[in-house]
């Protein structure tokens, strides 16, 4: 085999475990570990080992990925919409935001949920698509707005974290959006 082939297969394998090992989140982690099962079959490969290739990219690859994936989805994540509405503000005002989605985001894994934050626009607005969003934040300069919708259970513990965790100078709201029923989405 050649010699610098070798060394840069085995780079991106350690490369790859120790990120696969130390991200947080866990959806992550589970695509760091499909990326690590194709370099390793690259790897048998080069070493002439084709069935086992196959095998390795087919079940270690493919197969466990969407796997870990498709649990990570139906058990764990959360998907909160961050609204920005001033797109003209200063540095600090960038950091407070910054500083907020940070400390929500622990806050959220130490609860043992995956936070899938996006951020938005208010053209963008979801609100009348509650299905595709348990949390929806909008923060403003005056407050803090939080629309919530199919995570009922939590909503006294992140009411409780955002009064002692916000910035002195903001509001918070909390609404608890109306849970549309199953005949209500198929007709939408």
């Amino acid at each position: 085999m050649n010699a610098p082939l070798e060394i840069l297969l085995m780079i991106c394998l350690i490369a790859l475990a120790f990120i696969t090992v130390q991200t947080q989140k866990l959806r992550r982690s589970a695509i760091y570990l499909g990326a690590f099962s194709l370099i390793c079959s690259f790897t048998y490969l080069t070493y002439n080992a084709p069935d086992v290739a196959i095998a390795e990219a087919v079940i270690g690859c493919t197969l466990s990925t969407i796997l870990l994936l498709i649990a990570l989805k139906k058990y764990h994540v959360i998907t909160i919409f961050y609204v920005e509405t001033e797109l003209g503000e200063s540095a600090a005002v960038k950091k407070e935001r910054k500083v907020f989605t940070t400390s929500f985001e622990h806050f959220m894994m130490e609860k043992g949920f995956e936070p899938q934050m996006i951020p938005t626009h208010i053209e963008e607005n979801p609100l009348g698509h509650n299905d595709c969003f348990n949390l929806l934040i909008e923060h403003t300069q005056e407050e803090i707005i939080i629309y919530s919708s199919g995570i009922r259970y939590l909503e006294p513990e992140i009411k409780e974290y955002l009064e002692s965790h916000k910035p002195e100078h903001l509001d918070v709201s909390f609404f608890m959006l109306a849970e549309q029923s199953g005949d209500d989405n198929e007709e939408q």
